[in-house]
């Protein structure tokens, strides 16, 4: 288990760049005291080391989680990264190093601190998810079907194949307000 360090990672926001930190974390063996995107960046009492992202280093570090932990705990940060969890990122960072550490038992590590908070998240954009499949609803705007939600997670990619079959010869939009994205 890496050591705890009095350094901040700072990365793009992107779940490509959330991996880089994990590969950094995992390579340099330190633990960040905090993760934190571009746009949050203020006056820290902290070093604060800036991870650039890196496509090839984010997909070996998800071939990695994959194989050395598995393909559920991939799945599972991935969830957890669309979720508006406050410290998310530093959760997913200390429970993929656990995950290095303990293999696909992480899972089932509830009593775990960073396990359980990562699960409750995780549990929030699912349910979330689930209830906007029967609760959005369009409107005809010039030959689109339209709708706008307001999710507090960023759910678009879990409901996206639910309305994709069901209006396979429509076209619409499903418009997220809050995280400004939309869903063709």
């Amino acid at each position: 288990m890496p050591y705890r360090s009095d350094v901040v990672y700072c990365f793009d926001g992107s779940f490509d760049g959330l991996m880089c930190c994990v590969y950094e974390c995992f390579l340099q063996k330190e633990l960040p005291c905090a993760v934190i995107t571009e746009c949050e960046t203020q006056n820290l009492l902290f070093d604060t080391k800036t991870i650039e992202t890196n496509y090839e280093i984010s997909k070996r570090a998800e071939t990695a989680i994959s194989s050395k932990i598995s393909f559920k705990a991939l799945n599972f940060v991935k969830k957890g990264f669309m979720s508006c969890e406050k410290n998310k990122d530093l959760l997913i960072v200390k429970f993929l190093l656990l995950g290095f550490h303990y293999g696909k038992k992480i899972m089932s590590m509830l009593t775990n601190d960073t396990v359980d908070q990562l699960s409750k998240a995780v549990m929030h954009v699912t349910r979330e998810a689930h209830n906007y499949l029967g609760f959005v609803r369009f409107s005809s705007y010039n030959g689109f079907l339209y709708s706008t939600i307001e999710p507090k997670n960023q759910i678009l990619p879990l409901i996206a194949p639910h309305f994709t079959q069901r209006f396979p010869n429509e076209n619409f939009v499903i418009f997220d307000k809050p995280h400004h994205t939309a869903l063709c």
